[in-house]
C-alpha cells in the first residue's frame, strides 16, 4: 500500500512542473504534514492546466490519483478524495463550470469519489433548507 510520505513522489513523476508550482510552500506543508493542502494545490495546479486547454497533463494527473485511490492507504485516499477532489469542485464551482465536463477525465474510484462530494453537498443542502 502506498503511504503518505510516498504520495508527492507519485504526483511529481506525473507532473514534474507541480513541483516549482508549489517550491515556496512545499518544505513548510511536508514538515506540518498538510498533505490535504498539498493536494488542494494540485487542484489548483491541474485547473491552471485546463484553462490553458493542457488536458493531456489533466489525463495523466487524473489517472495518477485513481491510481493512488486504488492502491493507497486509508489515509492517502482520504486525502486525496478531500484534499484534491473535493477542492477540484470548489474551483470549477467558483468559476461557474458545470462538474459534469470533467466527466472525461474520471476513471471507476475517482468518478465514485466525485460523485460522493456532490451527493454530500446536494444532501447537506437539502437538510440546510
Amino acid at each position: 500500500m502506498i503511504e503518505k510520505n510516498d504520495l508527492l513522489d507519485y504526483l511529481f513523476e506525473v507532473s514534474p512542473e507541480f513541483q516549482n508550482f508549489i517550491s515556496k510552500e512545499l518544505d513548510y506543508f511536508k514538515r506540518e504534514k498538510l498533505y490535504h493542502v498539498i493536494l488542494g494545490c494540485y487542484a489548483h495546479y491541474l485547473f491552471e492546466k485546463y484553462k490553458n486547454n493542457d488536458l493531456n497533463d489533466i489525463k495523466k494527473g487524473f489517472d495518477k490519483l485513481e491510481f493512488l485511490l486504488i492502491n493507497g492507504d486509508n489515509e492517502v485516499k482520504n486525502i486525496i478524495i478531500l484534499g484534491f477532489f473535493e477542492s477540484f469542485q470548489n474551483i470549477l464551482l467558483t468559476e461557474n463550470i458545470d462538474l459534469n465536463i470533467f466527466n472525461e477525465f474520471l476513471s471507476i474510484k475517482s468518478k465514485e469519489a466525485w460523485d460522493n462530494i456532490i451527493e454530500f453537498w446536494d444532501n447537506k443542502k437539502i437538510k440546510e433548507k
